[in-house]
């Protein structure tokens, strides 16, 4: 009867190492699943391609310098298409002025003085 105890106690030592062992293995969890640390990684992994894509592109451009220039002046002219298009179709005035609609000569309707309104009582 006396190894009862003992297994008892080991038991009960086994359980609090395995509960400690849950414990930490739960902290560390939330620890790596929090949404700052998510968001954290998630920068740090986003800064890391953007820096290589950075340099692929530098890379890339070190040793296509003539494609890059004619894409980058394809890009450029698409952009200003529509102020280019105005510089070269810029229409002279008419030398003659468009016929008029009214039976009134303009000179005469802009000199003629306008009637005074009259209150109605």
């Amino acid at each position: 009867m006396t190894d009862q105890p003992s297994s008892i106690a080991a038991a009960e030592f086994q359980a609090a190492v395995a509960r400690r062992q849950f414990a930490l293995t739960v902290a560390t969890a939330q620890a790596r699943f929090a949404p700052a640390a998510l968001v954290q990684e998630v920068a740090q992994t986003l800064r890391g391609k953007r820096q290589d894509l950075v340099r692929d592109g530098v890379d890339t451009a070190r040793r296509y310098p003539l494609p890059l220039a004619g894409a980058c002046t394809a890009v450029l002219l698409y952009l200003l298409r529509r102020p280019i298009a105005r510089l070269f179709l810029r229409r002279k005035p008419d030398a003659t002025p468009a016929p008029s609609t009214s039976l009134i000569p303009e000179s005469s309707i802009k000199d003629r003085p306008r009637a005074a309104k009259r209150k109605s009582s």
